[in-house]
């Protein structure tokens, strides 16, 4: 037993000098070379008790050369009031605490666990603000299809573990994820997606139960640039690999408080869709109960108003157009010998499917059009 174990302003260096290459890795290779104790003794389970155990003032520094980048953990406070394996502890909760600075953002850390007990449980809470996501960008493959230029992150998170005899592990993850002035690019640097704000809340989600609940997805000014693909640019192809049949498990649940986009904008070739608003009431998958629909756009001085309602029985949607110009469709529709469309377009569209989501849903579907002019 260990009354109090205490450590101050400790400090630890560590470097990647090469691709899945440490400057530990001579110490790492004498451990492992080591041969395994498989004697009776090491196979039991060791008693022990360590009590108020303190980090204070911790430093890490991870000096990533390949990169070129230098990330530091710093101000490192670690409270612990014991850890024990003896039968007079597993029962008492243990409390620990983490909080210091990742690249000069605060966070903060706290934990509830009875870790020895027979009904194991835990349950961890991590809150960072502000973490600057454009150092991360040197990790970002070159392969990938995009580049990520400036964000930041804002998180807030709860994970709850629990195990019980004769029953399967149960892990909840619930809290919130926000980025802000996130800027994503093409690999050339030419703008891809802009979004002031993206709010993403985790209400329940159950991982080992494929459940997937989230609370109200909050999008604050999207712009969403879209370009085709140059001509000569060699086709994106996927590889097909044989494999076994997995095995059947089952679907995944779904289920979100609703989904919101305010003021966002869309852009393709000369066509620029502004002021896009949408609402999507709360809705589950596999669908169970309706949901609801709104959207609005605007294209030069044309508006577009749209509303849909979803349920296992019936889509059943009406859109209203107004002051369409033709011609800013041109890039999308040429016309034969240069010949251009002047005119403008107002109507409306209904739009009514029975079981839309049951096989031949297509065939179902009824499209009215009216007050066309």
């Amino acid at each position: 037993m260990v009354e109090s174990l205490s450590l101050t302003r400790p400090e630890l260096r560590l470097a990647r000098v090469a691709e899945g290459r440490y400057d530990i890795d001579d110490i790492l290779q004498r451990f492992s070379a080591q041969p395994a104790d498989t004697s009776a003794a090491a196979a039991e389970e060791p008693q022990f008790a360590i009590y108020n155990i303190e980090l204070s003032d911790g430093r890490l520094v991870f000096d990533d050369r390949p990169v070129q980048r230098r990330h530091e953990l710093k101000a490192l406070q670690l409270a612990l009031p014991y850890l024990s394996t003896l039968a007079t502890d597993v029962t008492v909760k243990v409390q620990p605490q983490l909080s210091g600075q990742l690249d000069g953002v605060p966070f903060d850390s706290r934990a509830e666990a009875l870790p020895f007990a027979d009904e194991a449980s835990a349950r961890l809470s991590f809150k960072l603000t502000g973490l600057d996501l454009a150092p991360l960008a040197a990790y970002v493959p070159a392969s990938a299809p995009v580049r990520l230029t400036t964000g930041t992150l804002d998180v807030d998170l709860a994970l709850e573990f629990a195990e019980r005899p004769r029953q399967p592990p149960g892990v909840k993850l619930s809290g919130a994820v926000q980025l802000h002035d996130l800027a994503l690019t093409h690999p050339d640097g030419q703008p891809l997606l802009d979004l002031k704000r993206l709010s993403l809340p985790l209400a329940d989600v159950q991982p080992l139960r494929r459940q997937l609940g989230l609370g109200q997805v909050v999008l604050d000014q999207p712009v969403a640039r879209w370009r085709s693909q140059p001509q000569g640019a060699p086709a994106t192809s996927i590889a097909s690999a044989t494999s076994a049949p997995a095995a059947a498990t089952p679907p995944w649940q779904f289920s979100l408080a609703g989904v919101a986009i305010n003021d966002g904008r869309f852009t393709a070739r000369d066509l620029a869709l502004e002021a896009i608003q949408l609402k999507l009431a709360a809705a589950s998958w596999p669908l169970k109960a309706p949901t609801q629909l709104d959207a609005s756009l605007r294209l030069d001085g044309a508006t577009l108003v749209a509303q849909a309602r979803l349920s296992p029985e019936l889509l059943d949607g009406e859109s209203r157009l107004t002051d369409l110009a033709l011609e800013r469709l041109a890039a999308w529709m040429p016309l034969p010998g240069g010949a251009r469309l002047a005119a403008g377009v107002s109507g409306q569209l209904a739009l009514r499917v029975p079981e839309p989501l049951a096989e031949g849903a297509v065939d179902r579907a009824e499209l009215a059009f009216s007050e066309l002019r």
